[in-house]
């Protein structure tokens, strides 16, 4: 009998052995709340996240009061820069300019039917997946456009302007001639409403 037990003993090892290595290979049992198995290398793979132009305020270009209000909430101010009239709102991440269809854009409350032809914002607002700063070749890579660089004597400040999708856009760069700050101001413009002005 003692030569039986030491058999079962012998089974029972085995089976536990090729449990421990079943259980191993295809990660059944173990805790219910472990990770799941890593693949090996993914720890060194970084997800780089492309420098975009942010398409949900891009598009507020050419919307009406009454949609850019209803998006956006109540208006807080309304002022005049640079001979124009703008208007935020509560929870915008612009400063905007409306037009009537004579083409007027300094009325002191925008008819509801009035287009935004322009807007002012900050570049992190603007761009997408944007670092604190980005160089000027970054975004046209990334935007595939070309950057026309000037320097205005009168603000003394570095500005880049180019075209994307029917709209100018410019930006201040302030000192620099390459790189862009995450707060660096952009007006972005309609092409063809901005002519009829």
């Amino acid at each position: 009998m003692a030569g039986a037990d030491k058999e079962k003993r012998i089974n029972f090892k085995m089976v536990l052995a090729i449990a421990v290595v079943i259980t191993a290979v295809t990660g059944l049992g173990g805790c219910k709340n472990a990770a799941p198995p890593k693949d090996p290398g993914t720890d060194d793979l970084v997800k780089e996240e492309k420098l975009m132009i942010n398409q949900g305020i891009l598009s507020d270009i050419g919307s009406t009061y009454h949609d850019i209000a209803g998006k956006y909430g109540d208006m807080l101010e309304s002022d005049y820069i640079d001979g124009g009239l703008y208007f935020t709102f509560e929870n915008s991440p612009a400063a905007y300019y409306f037009m009537d269809d004579e083409g007027n854009s300094s009325n002191p409350t925008p008819a509801d039917d009035a287009l935004c032809f322009c807007m002012d914002v900050a570049a992190g607002n603007l761009f997408d997946n944007f670092n604190a700063s980005q160089e000027t070749s970054d975004l046209e890579e990334a935007l595939d456009v070309t950057m026309e660089i000037s320097f205005s004597e009168m603000n003394e400040t570095y500005m880049c302007s180019f075209e994307y999708n029917g709209c100018d856009i410019l930006i201040n760069m302030e000192e620099s001639e390459t790189t862009i700050d995450e707060n660096s101001a952009v007006r972005v413009f309609d092409h063809e409403l901005k002519q009829k002005l």
